[in-house]
Formats: C-alpha cells, structure tokens, sequence
C-alpha cells in the first residue's frame, strides 16, 4: 500500500486509521483517516487506487459441429468458440460420453473406434458449467473408403468386347488436391487416340469412365458409392447390353480384387 506523506499534526492531537472501500468502478483505495481529538474535525485522504480484477464467466459454447458421421479410424477435430469474447478463462475440456466409441483429446481431435453413437462435451473450465455437446455417429468402414487414401489406387478391369477383354483404367488418389491420376491400358488404348477415360471424385462417390470418343454413345461409366459399397453401371447408347460383351471385369484396391464385396445396383 502507498501512502502519502501528510501535513505534520502534533502527536497528541491525531491517530491515524487505514481502512478501505471499495467503488461503483471497481478501483479499491486505501484511506487514511486522521482522527483530531481537540477538534472532532475528521479528515479523509485516498492514498492510492488499485484495480480489483474483474471476473468475466462464460456464458456461451459453440461447436462448429453438432452432429458427425465418421468411420471407424477416421479422425475429425472439432472447433468450440466461446463467448462472451472477453470471457477471463476461454479454455474448455473435451470429454466423451463413450470412449470405447469415440475419443477426444484437449485439442478436440476426435478418433472413431467402434460402430455406435456417442456425445462428445467441450466444457467451460471457470467452473460455470456451460457446455456444447456434438453427436457422433461411427459407421463401419466400407471397403471403397480405402480409395479415399493418400496414395491409394483403384483399378477397373473391362471389356469392350468378350474377344478384346483386358482392358482397364485406374487412379491413383491424391488426398490434398481430392483428385486422381489416370492411366490405362489395353487393346484400345492404341496411338490414335480414340479412347477417353477418367477417374473422379464426386462427393463421396468414385466415377470411372471409359469410351470411343466419347461416355454417351460408345462409353460406360462406373459411379462406385464408397458409403455402401455398391456401384451403378451406365453404358453408352451404342454399345450392346449384352453383359457378355461389354462390362465390368474386376475392380482391385491397391492390387487386390474387392469385386465380390461390392454389390451392383
């Protein structure tokens, strides 16, 4: 505490008393009070203001998920804000309601472990109690989500006719950009350039197209739904439907047929 040096009283005539108080703008000050025993005449001296740090609680969570729908292995950081901006302790701690579905770090990293739904809690940590919840669904895996790996390669083997089967077209993924690179092989794949083909992501599907020319007249496109595991086949208007002619011949995932896991539709 500080105090001011003050007008010299005789010994007898004063007594000194430090108290304080405390004001609407929350500065508390120091008083000094020189008691006057001859005259009753009292005096009051502020010697110093200090600043009572002001407490802001938490009022409000949010997530910038409320729902997640993840498979198993999968990881996902969720982000909390807190308000109000000027809160004094802004961190939260993370919890999970069922850690042998899902986990979460301090950081808010949530990793699926299991098939099942669970609520994951970012709670206010100055004792306020306020909190957001996200609901966390964990799917399986499906066999297609395996495409959707850094590096990952999908490969349709095809034929254009039962005589000249062998054909085939794969992507190779690339989980920065989200995109594929091509190549492909074949009888039809000569210098003229006649054949087209692509490996696409759209959403959470996988498209894999092949044709002459073109996907409506002498094509066929595959759109594998990598959720589920099934796949749709469109063939190209001048092609024949006979399935002994032209189609699907095998699908491999990094070098390993996953035909007989993926269901047609």
């Amino acid at each position: 505490m500080k105090i001011k040096f003050l007008k010299f009283l005789p010994i007898a005539a004063a007594v000194l008393l430090v108290t304080s108080c405390s004001k609407d703008d929350g500065y508390e000050r120091n008083v000094v009070v020189i008691k006057n025993s001859e005259n009753n005449d009292d005096k009051k001296i502020e010697t110093n203001d200090e600043k009572t740090p002001e407490t802001i609680v938490v009022t409000g969570i949010t997530l910038d998920k409320t729902t997640l729908e993840i498979t198993v292995g999968e990881t996902v950081t969720l982000t909390a804000t807190v308000t109000p901006e000027t809160a004094t302790d802004k961190t939260v701690t993370w919890s999970s309601a069922d850690e042998s579905i899902a986990t979460v770090d301090a950081e808010g990293k949530v990793t699926a472990v299991a098939v099942g739904t669970v609520k994951i809690t970012a709670t206010a940590n100055d004792g306020s109690n306020v909190k957001a919840e996200c609901e966390v669904t964990v799917k399986a895996a499906t066999v297609l989500s395996g495409v959707l790996v850094d590096g990952a390669t999908i490969k349709v083997n095809f034929k254009w006719r039962d005589e000249n089967s062998g054909d085939y077209v794969q992507g190779v993924y690339n989980a920065q950009t989200g995109t594929f690179t091509v190549s492909k092989g074949g009888y039809y794949w000569g210098p003229d350039g006649r054949a087209v083909c692509k490996v696409e992501k759209s959403g959470d599907n996988i498209i894999i197209g092949v044709g002459i020319y073109n996907y409506d007249m002498e094509g066929m496109v595959w759109t594998f739904d990598t959720t589920n595991d099934t796949y749709t086949y469109t063939l190209g208007r001048m092609l024949s439907s006979n399935p002994d002619e032209y189609g699907l011949i095998s699908v491999t995932l990094n070098g390993t047929d996953i035909t007989s896991q993926l269901t047609a539709q």
